[in-house]
């Protein structure tokens, strides 16, 4: 090789390291994020079998109140329906 070839090959070759390294970094920064997301999506589901779980025992907490007060699902109706 040539002195002259050395030097056209230099800026070519920084130019490949240098986007070899931004793609490398990319790849880094979106591994990253998947990972957040993940994490995240993971809390979300939790949240929600959390609040499944509490709208169930407030439903059972008011039929146990009903059922204290002595009314059932069928006399409520009954008692609907004789006030008209």
């Amino acid at each position: 090789m040539t002195l002259l070839e050395i030097q056209r090959s230099k800026p070519i070759f920084s130019s490949f390291i240098l986007t070899l390294m931004v793609l490398m970094l990319t790849g880094y920064l979106a591994i990253g994020q998947g990972r957040r997301n993940l994490a995240a999506e993971q809390r979300v589901l939790h949240k929600h079998e959390v609040l499944g779980e509490l709208n169930t025992t407030l439903s059972l907490m008011q039929d146990v109140e009903t059922d204290f007060r002595g009314y059932t699902p069928v006399q409520l109706v009954v008692l609907d329906l004789s006030n008209l």
